[in-house]
């Protein structure tokens, strides 16, 4: 992986298979048992250690649930009561609501306004308070961190994985705090509040970012899911998300590691600013959703930077036949391949249970027969 990313040639082409949602916990037993499976199969892997963070200590919280007529499901109510005023979410318990009785601050299950009746941030009266939610950690979460990160680097050393560490979310939690609806308005509306918004989390980002680095992991990744030009238009990614990637990576390559930033649509919108932004791995490739050949997407990005992707998890996997399958793998690995930089993935991780017991072994042989070097065009 490492030598994909240097866009450098190894004996093949790293497959990164990554799954997500509730049927991965009845599939595995485990997180470790997943991976050790994948790594029997001659997949590849990666292992991956978050920063922690807190809220003030004088910022209290209050969570109940209610029943209210005519409405199918609860409704969950939390407050955070900080010296600045009072923060609440309201969101509806559905049946696939992952939290239980809780409403976490970030999460994209309260991002959609069906699911959130009110969004933790409701306006620009807001901003002071949510500065009490995004605090540095106590020395105890500190050493918590630090101890759990030994063991996680034990096992990635045992099997040779690359560490993975996880740094900057910047625009991508404001939809979870404001609703992407009122984000949108808002970026017109009220730009100053927006920025402001952005520039508590990049502090954040950056505390947490920093002490990652302390372990010494092999890359960074920022999450720009929700950064993606077609939520905030190309002229708005380059005045508001942009500034701060940067400033992200400078301090991930200051320190000598390799930054890798995750953006799943819009990609060939801003295709020549990615490439001015000094990014060395790039995850979101889709071929599908951009509308753009493998080969179109290769000569717009150019061939400094390792792409990872290849493949639509919705549309070729889920919804896919087999020969379709085959041909987005063959053609990604085709395009991508030659000369290295390239890591193979679905775009984003398997969703469906289904998909993946149907055609996750056609994705394998096809890795298999395609994916050797040396590859030619």
């Amino acid at each position: 992986m490492l030598a994909a990313i240097n866009c450098e040639e190894a004996d093949h082409v790293p497959f990164v298979p990554s799954f997500i949602g509730p049927w991965v916990a009845e599939y595995w037993k485990s997180e470790k048992e997943r991976m050790e499976e994948m790594l029997r199969r001659g997949l590849d892997q990666f292992v991956s250690l978050e920063a922690p963070s807190r809220f003030h200590p004088d910022v209290k919280v209050r969570l109940w649930k209610e029943h209210h007529p005519g409405e199918k499901y609860p409704l969950l109510f939390k407050v955070y009561e900080t010296p600045a005023g009072d923060l609440r979410q309201v969101a509806v318990q559905t049946e696939d609501w992952p939290h239980g009785d809780d409403i976490p601050v970030f999460s994209d299950f309260v991002v959609a306004g069906g699911r959130s009746r009110e969004h933790l941030i409701k306006g620009p009266k807001d901003l002071q308070k949510f500065r009490y939610l995004m605090r540095e950690p106590s020395q105890e979460q500190v050493e918590s961190f630090h101890e759990e990160t030994r063991r996680i680097k034990a096992f990635a050393n045992r099997h040779g994985l690359l560490i993975n560490a996880t740094g900057g979310y910047g625009g991508t939690y404001l939809p979870s705090i404001c609703g992407m609806h009122n984000l949108l308005m808002w970026i017109i509306k009220f730009p100053d509040f927006v920025r402001g918004l952005l520039e508590i989390v990049h502090e954040w980002d950056l505390r947490r970012t920093r002490l990652a680095l302390e372990e010494d992991p092999d890359m960074v990744t920022r999450d720009g899911w929700y950064e993606s030009p077609v939520f905030w238009s190309i002229k708005g990614f380059k005045q508001f998300i942009k500034p701060f990637v940067q400033e992200e990576i400078e301090l991930v390559h200051q320190a000598g590691k390799v930054f890798r930033y995750v953006m799943a649509m819009g990609n060939m919108l801003i295709a020549d600013t990615l490439r001015e932004m000094d990014i060395d791995v790039l995850f979101g490739i889709d071929p599908v959703i951009e509308e753009t050949s493998p080969e179109g997407i290769r000569k717009r990005l150019g061939d400094k930077m390792c792409l990872w992707g290849g493949i639509s998890e919705a549309v070729t996997l889920q919804q896919g036949s087999t020969k379709e399958v085959k041909r987005a793998v063959a053609d990604a690995i085709k395009a991508f391949a030659p000369g290295g930089g390239f890591i193979l993935s679905t775009v984003g991780s398997i969703l469906q249970m289904e998909g993946w017991r149907r055609k996750g072994s056609t994705l394998i042989k096809t890795w298999r027969e395609f994916g050797k070097y040396p590859i030619r065009g």
